[in-house]
């Protein structure tokens, strides 16, 4: 009996970001035998949409759903050609353009598929202001049902704090340690000394996992 498939959708906006979510959403479908890729493209109404980023259509417009389906369909179709390497053919990917506010219309497409994955990119198109409360992202991650990957810019954008990289000598202590400690002397007294972590002793045939504080 086939098992149900692994069910990833993937929020388009056709950003440089959003074609990254895509591919990475793809990758991680293709790690089940059986999945789906529903990649969906929300437009707004004109008349209820906030500054997201994401395009805004008039009810009146001669852009109509079908037309709106299409140029989503050619755009995947394009990102599969580029993942030539990449792609196969037993991964089902379908696209889905909907008028809707995006967080709503991603979340719903998500609920109604029973998606066990969403991935979306961090911010619309055209502002970093998408990095603030209020972005689709931050919505999706709220209101959706099942876990949701976010795909980050590249390079990141200049952040609202400053985020430190890893002290070189903090690394060389956990790899001297194999990780028993993991803060060098000047990082220590910022961390605190003790730690817990959970170990399972190979040589033992107890099941148990010891805590050890450091």
């Amino acid at each position: 009996m086939q098992s149900d498939p692994h069910i990833v959708v993937v929020g388009m906006d056709f950003s440089e970001l959003s074609d990254e979510a895509f591919r990475r959403a793809y990758e991680l479908a293709a790690l089940h035998p059986t999945s789906e890729l529903h990649a969906i493209r929300v437009t707004e109404p004109a008349s209820i949409a906030p500054a997201t980023g994401y395009d805004a259509i008039e009810p009146t417009s001669p852009l109509r759903l079908d037309e709106l389906s299409a140029m989503l369909a050619k755009h995947v179709d394009r990102l599969l050609v580029q993942m030539e390497g990449s792609f196969r053919s037993d991964v089902k990917v379908v696209s889905h353009s909907r008028i809707d506010a995006p967080m709503l219309g991603i979340t719903q497409l998500a609920s109604e598929l029973k998606a066990h994955l969403i991935v979306v990119g961090t911010h619309g198109r055209h502002s970093v202001a998408r990095w603030l409360l209020g972005s689709v992202a931050e919505g999706v991650v709220r209101h959706a049902s099942c876990p949701v990957l976010i795909i980050p810019p590249h390079p990141p954008l200049a952040a609202l704090a400053q985020i430190e990289p890893l002290c070189a000598r903090c690394s060389e202590v956990r790899q001297a340690t194999d990780g028993r400690e993991l803060w060098c002397t000047q990082h220590r007294d910022r961390h605190g000394r003790r730690h817990t972590y959970h170990q399972r002793d190979r040589m033992s045939e107890d099941a148990s996992f010891p805590l050890v504080a450091r």
